[in-house]
This record gives C-alpha cells, sequence and structure tokens, in this order.
C-alpha cells in the first residue's frame, strides 16, 4: 500500500488540479442571432394611395374597350397578388377591390376544373371557388366511400328535430321535423352544429343564473365558442356566474359555420 498523503499534500494537488482545468478552452454553444431575410419584390413596402390609383387606372381599362382590357385584368391582379392582407387593410376593406377581385375569379372559377374549395390567385388576389348545386349533386347516389375518393360532397339520409331552412354557401336546403331526408352531409352538418350551440347557451345561461347541477364547460370562458355573456360594466367581457342579463353571442369564427352555411328558422 503506497504512502497516505497529507493534508496539505493533497490540497496542492487540488489546486493544481483547478488551474489545470481553468486554462483549458471551453467549448461555449452561443446561440447567434440570424440575419434578417432580405426583403422581397412581393414585400416591398408600397403606398396604399399610391396602389389604389394604379388600381382605379387599371380597373377603368378593364371595365372599357375589349382591347387591351385582357392586360389590365391580369396587370391589376398581379398587383394585388403581391399585397398582404393584413399589411394593407385599407385596401383589402376597399369595396372597388372586393367588387373586381370577386367578378373576375369568380368568372375565371367557373370556367376552370379546380375542384371546390381550391384557392385560387394569392394575396389580395386570392379567391376561394365555392360550392354550387351541380358540384353537390356530382356525389348523389353514390357510396359514401367512392365519393370521399372523388371529392365529391357525400350524401346521407338525415331526420331533422325541427322545420327549419338551412343554408349552406347561399344553397338553401329545407328540413320538415321529423321527416327523413336525402341531403348533402353538409346540411346535417349545419343543424348539428346549431343544436350544439343552442344547447351550449342554455347550459352557459344556468350557469351564469347559479342553477344546480349545471357542469362547468371550459369554453364558458372563452371566445372561441358561441357564448352567453353576462352583462356589467365591462359590457359583457367578463364571464360571471349569477350575472343576471344574459347576451347571446356567437363566436365570429363559428357565424360562418360548416364552410360559410347557417341555420335559420322556416
Amino acid at each position: 500500500m503506497g504512502r497516505k498523503w497529507t493534508l496539505v499534500e493533497r490540497r496542492a494537488a487540488s489546486e493544481k488540479a483547478k488551474a489545470r482545468i481553468a486554462a483549458q478552452p471551453v467549448a461555449t454553444a452561443v446561440a447567434e442571432r440570424p440575419p434578417e431575410p432580405e426583403p422581397s419584390e412581393n414585400e416591398e413596402a408600397l403606398d396604399s394611395d399610391n396602389v389604389l390609383a394604379q388600381l382605379a387606372g387599371l380597373f377603368q381599362q378593364a371595365s372599357g374597350q375589349r382591347s387591351g382590357r385582357d392586360k389590365a385584368i391580369t396587370e391589376a391582379l398581379d398587383v394585388l397578388g403581391k399585397l398582404d392582407p393584413r399589411k394593407y387593410p385599407e385596401i383589402a376593406d376597399n369595396p372597388a377591390v372586393q367588387d373586381f377581385v370577386e367578378k373576375v375569379q369568380a368568372q375565371r372559377a367557373q370556367s376552370s376544373d379546380v375542384p371546390p374549395g381550391t384557392i385560387m390567385g394569392t394575396g389580395l388576389a386570392s379567391f376561394k371557388k365555392p360550392w354550387t348545386k351541380n358540384d353537390l349533386l356530382k356525389g348523389k347516389d353514390m357510396p359514401v366511400e367512392e365519393a370521399r375518393a372523388r371529392g365529391f360532397m357525400e350524401w346521407i339520409t338525415y331526420r331533422p328535430m325541427h322545420t327549419t331552412v338551412v343554408i349552406w354557401q347561399g344553397i338553401k336546403v329545407h328540413f320538415m321535423a321529423r321527416r327523413p331526408i336525402y341531403t348533402p352531409k353538409c346540411f346535417a352538418d349545419v343543424y348539428e352544429d346549431s343544436l350544439a350551440q343552442q344547447d351550449f347557451a342554455e347550459r352557459h345561461a344556468a350557469w351564469l343564473f347559479n342553477t344546480p347541477g349545471v357542469q362547468v364547460d371550459p369554453a364558458f370562458f372563452t371566445t372561441n365558442a358561441p357564448r352567453v355573456k353576462a352583462m356589467d360594466q365591462s359590457k359583457g367581457e367578463y364571464y360571471v356566474p349569477g350575472g343576471g342579463e344574459i347576451s347571446l353571442a356567437p363566436s365570429p369564427d363559428l357565424v360562418a359555420m360548416g364552410g360559410g352555411g347557417s341555420e335559420e328558422a322556416a
């Protein structure tokens, strides 16, 4: 067995070890901030007034004689396609711009073979191809699996609880209470969503009035679902049990439920 180190020797060895460790280079991972991306041509800041003036000239040419009209339309769509709606809300909300995009893109969508729901264009020129009655009829009498595989709307037999008119993307279907109806599934989905909203509102109202036995739903405290607000000095911003008055306030996200549909009482 070797000689035992004295206390002084142990301390000296420890100091030497610390000195060696301190002298060694230490690799430290430093997170460097990535370079700012170069602004692309589509993202260059543009003056809204100048853009609107340019578009006004193109709109006028597009509504004029046949000669040069197609070119003006293409140039206007190109200008709008480079604009982000979030950065140019004053252009996005301009009625002339909205009418132009809707009219031109709707005509192009009608003559296009792309399926309904396809987003055509970019930026402020984007347009979602709507469903039509003819599109819905393509899936009629077709097995559900086949309709889904081919991108058609599936049809089902549904038995509603109420007599009502159900609207989906501007297309109306009349439901008769307790009478089975063979219909595109989208209308049944809209109706079911309506029933769910009504049930939610009734449960929330009961909770606001401290009705015993009502289970608290986390959605009572959010703005992502239809809700009943307690009316107070906050103008309904707080959800307080026992609040008294009731205000039905559907979420903006659900106003166009079912892909743009809504339900109206017959």
